[in-house]
């Protein structure tokens, strides 16, 4: 009986090990070359800035184009491989665009990376960024 017992608490104890440790928040991996360490669970970001194509090579040595979002802070955001239908029309343009990504800072950098995008809108010329507000003049002291 003390050994049916045991069996059945050890099982106890292994189920509720196991539903805590599914219930602990989830972060993901980040590939030991890129940084390494945990990366932040994605989350909704809106983003606005120049899209542009690169010409890469991947390991068989074939050529393909990515898409790089470069920021108005001067960041560079690789686009996912699927969004070349989204954003093939709008390189060179001024873009806003909405997704799924994570941001952290690794060595003093700032890293940015979209996982999807769910919207992609061209932005107007001018409606580009703020105009910059002209300081007020400065009246010199008077002399003594």
């Amino acid at each position: 009986m003390k050994k049916v017992l045991a069996v059945v608490a050890g099982i106890v104890a292994m189920s509720v090990a196991c539903a805590v440790a599914q219930d602990a928040p989830k972060t993901e991996k980040k590939h030991a070359k890129a940084g390494g360490g945990d990366m932040p669970a994605a989350k909704e970001m809106t983003l606005t800035g120049t899209i542009s194509k690169i010409e890469h090579k991947n390991k068989a040595g074939e050529s393909m184009a990515l898409f790089v979002l470069k920021t108005d802070d001067g960041t560079e955001v690789r686009l996912p491989k699927d969004a070349e239908a989204q954003v093939k029309d709008l390189v060179d343009a001024q873009v806003k665009v909405v997704g799924m990504g994570w941001e952290r800072e690794h060595n003093g950098k700032k890293m940015v990376g979209l996982k999807t995008i769910t919207s992609v809108e061209k932005i107007a010329a001018g409606a580009a960024a703020p105009a910059a507000v002209p300081a007020a003049p400065v009246a010199p002291a008077p002399a003594k």
